[in-house]
């Protein structure tokens, strides 16, 4: 929550008692740290590891067992020597029964398992560039990697699967590899299981072969070389639906049960979102072939295997059954699509660079969202993402990504790519220019297919195509932790306004002092004064001037600027800033304030239960219906009416558990014809998460007497 207080000092250009609003300050020390000093070299496994030999080919022959629980068959690497005289090649590996190593020629290699390394010796040294394969044979009982389910919730009774889940690490205990994404390999996959199951693997469908009356095999090849880690191999009884988009041949798979209805209204945007991603890319999708597959109990959200993505079945369902889900399947496809480029095609080198493979698909999520919700949608899903990195507290101080300079501070590689990267990538987007970065990100996407990038890379692309050098914005945002934690003070001199800007952050090896770029709205009787600031210090003033009455003060209106910005404001300003209800992010950061003085001022009540009736944002009104927590006739009719009348789930469910407050001190009644509305909603709402809260709100209320 925003910590909001009030104060009772009187500005010059109000009578209004001044209201104090720090927003989204993260309000916890920041996290200790060791001594930087002396610097130590980073360990090379750290850092994208190092390799003696090139992976060119991985292939899997393997019997999946769904009763035992249990893989086993041949896993063969084909490698590349990168040196002369390479005597020994190196996979991973972790609780893996291996049976026997051979190499080319059938002779047997000798072995050493230390986990999480098998290290196998050669018959004879390789030659720089000569190649030789590994042929593994093991079995394994994992319990990562490779996970077995069965049940679906849409299949009644026994529904076996199994999918499997590479990032970061966890192939290795399912499977003997080269474990790293430091390397890219062609792909083969052959899987023998149960003749009612089938099998899904990366890229394109070679062949199907029936052994028996009790299994069969299905045969699956990648001609393009990825990282082993986007492997993924899933294996259940399925629905499968195609829709076309030129090219590229695009499948949605279900468990048997689901129905196509579901299946594509969940996956429905796929293609659209292809031509979007396309044409702001200038890229063409990478791959022939794009499936999305949604499984009982995956372990995460979702997973951008190459050609191949995997989400859970919770995102799974008709329109009416997802619309408790606030749009979340939406994003989380578009994400999981956006990574085929960022994260498969161009893939991060070692962990420590991820955020070049999460900032990039959060973003282009959010430029998804742009495009079909508007603009006020996408920005205020970049300002929820701003409050859930700083709702990280202490951890807000972490960098990005670290390096040799900060490697002390956590034995995480990176860190926030998921709330803060996306604001990263907004940023130096608004600095070049949204078209010219654009472009610039073609030329890095083509320069750099099929390979492993880092900043530097990022840096050099957007330098070559524009001339903007964005190594200070990788320094400040990526190579540092938090943020601008920025205190603001503004006086009236006539027609002047005096405004000063201090860095408030503790600033330490972690923290810097940032570059602060600003915009400045003047909002006056005659209109909106635009003013562009920018201080590197920790503190700066200036003096901007105005016509008309001064009415309010706006810094960073756009949201343009990741930072938290604690500022005091009377509450006539902040009541205007609510009003202007063509400003979103200007009224999302209006809404606590008004909060906090709704007890005393019943213009901001009344201003908070309209902009929960009228304002066309539903993220708005379902925020306004979480801010009315004073208890009056007023508001809570304007919460039923909420749940009753509004169009969009989120809101009512939102409005329902407000009124489950205030119930706490004045339950409804059976008489009370707000209760008796609700009951009547009840009775067709199609909201599960409503309908619940209408549920408990109306426990112990006797219906209706006639």
């Amino acid at each position: 929550m925003l910590p909001v207080t009030i104060g009772t000092r009187t500005m010059r250009i109000s009578s209004y008692p001044l209201v104090s609003l720090a927003l989204l300050v993260a309000c916890a020390a920041p996290v200790p740290t060791p001594q930087p000093w002396p610097l130590r070299p980073d360990p090379v496994a750290a850092i994208g590891g190092q390799r003696r030999a090139d992976l060119v080919h991985l292939s899997l022959d393997l019997e999946l067992d769904h009763e035992a629980r249990e893989v086993r068959g041949v896993a063969s690497s084909w490698f590349r020597a990168l040196r002369g005289g390479t005597t020994e090649l190196l996979l991973h590996g972790v609780g893996l029964e291996i049976q026997e190593v051979l190499d080319a020629t059938g002779q047997a290699l000798e072995f050493e398992v230390r986990e999480p390394e098998i290290r196998i010796t050669l018959a004879r040294p390789l030659a720089k560039g000569e190649e030789e394969v590994l042929h593994v044979r093991y079995r394994a009982r994992p319990e990562r990697g490779l996970f077995f389910r069965d049940r679906s919730r849409f299949s009644e009774g026994f529904s076996p699967s199994l999918f499997t889940q590479g990032q970061k690490h966890n192939h290795r205990h399912w499977l003997p590899l080269w474990d790293e994404p430091n390397d890219r390999a062609t792909l083969e996959v052959r899987v023998r299981v149960g003749l009612s199951m089938e099998v899904v693997s990366n890229g394109q469908l070679v062949e199907v072969e029936r052994h028996s009356a009790e299994s069969r095999s299905f045969h699956w090849r990648l001609d393009q070389r990825v990282p082993t880690y986007l492997l993924a191999v899933i294996a259940g009884r399925f629905d499968r639906f195609r829709a076309p988009h030129g090219s590229v041949e695009l499948e949605f798979i279900v468990a048997k049960g689901a129905g196509e209805q579901r299946a594509r209204e969940t996956f429905g945007e796929t293609a659209a979102m292809l031509n979007f991603f396309e044409a702001k890319l200038g890229t063409p999708f990478p791959y022939p072939r794009y499936s999305q597959a949604a499984l009982a109990d995956f372990v995460t959200g979702g997973m951008e295997n190459a050609t191949l993505t995997l989400v859970g079945e919770s995102l799974l369902g008709t329109r009416e059954e997802n619309q408790d889900l606030e749009g979340r399947p939406r994003r989380i496809i578009a994400h999981e699509l956006a990574h085929q480029w960022f994260g498969d095609q161009v893939t991060c080198w070692g962990w420590s660079h991820l955020w070049l493979n999460e900032a990039f698909a959060s973003w282009l999520e959010l430029a998804w969202v742009g495009e079909v919700e508007g603009e006020n949608a996408r920005r205020l899903r970049m300002e929820q993402y701003r409050e859930r990195f700083l709702a990280r507290s202490e951890r807000v101080s972490l960098p990005m990504a670290l390096d040799w300079h900060t490697q002390g501070c956590s034995p995480n590689r990176a860190h926030h790519v998921y709330t803060k990267g996306p604001w990263v990538i907004e940023m130096m987007s608004r600095l070049v220019g949204a078209e010219e970065f654009d472009a610039a990100l073609a030329l890095y996407l083509k320069r750099h297919r099929d390979s492993l990038v880092t900043a530097d890379d990022l840096v050099q692309a957007v330098f070559d195509a524009t001339g903007r050098n964005l190594m200070p914005q990788v320094q400040q945002w990526v190579w540092s932790g938090g943020l601008p934690e920025l205190t603001m003070h503004h006086e009236v001199l006539g027609q002047e306004l005096v405004l000063s800007l201090e860095q408030a952050q503790e600033t330490t090896h972690l923290v810097p002092l940032f570059d602060c770029p600003l915009t400045v709205d003047l909002i006056t009787s005659t209109g909106r004064a635009r003013h562009e600031v920018r201080f590197l210090e920790r503190s700066h003033s200036w003096r901007l001037p105005f016509d008309g009455e001064l009415l309010n003060v706006l810094v960073d209106p756009e949201g343009a600027l990741l930072c938290s910005l604690r500022q005091t404001k009377s509450a006539a300003a902040w009541l205007h800033q609510a009003a202007d209800f063509e400003q979103a992010l200007g009224v999302w950061r209006a809404l606590p304030a008004l909060r906090q003085i709704a007890g005393s001022s019943p213009a901001a009540r009344a201003l908070m239960l309209r902009i929960l009736r009228e304002h066309s944002e539903p993220l708005l009104r379902q925020r306004a219906a979480r801010q009315v927590t004073w208890i009056s006739e007023a508001s809570r009719a304007a919460l039923v009416r909420a749940v009753c009348e509004d169009q969009l789930a989120p809101v009512r469910s939102q409005a329902a558990r407000s009124l489950l407050d205030h119930i706490q001190s004045r339950p409804f009644t059976a008489r009370d014809p707000l209760s008796q509305k609700l009951r009547t909603q009840m009775e067709s709402e199609t909201s599960v998460r409503t309908r619940e809260t209408l549920l408990e709100l109306l426990d112990g209320v006797a219906p209706n007497p006639r």
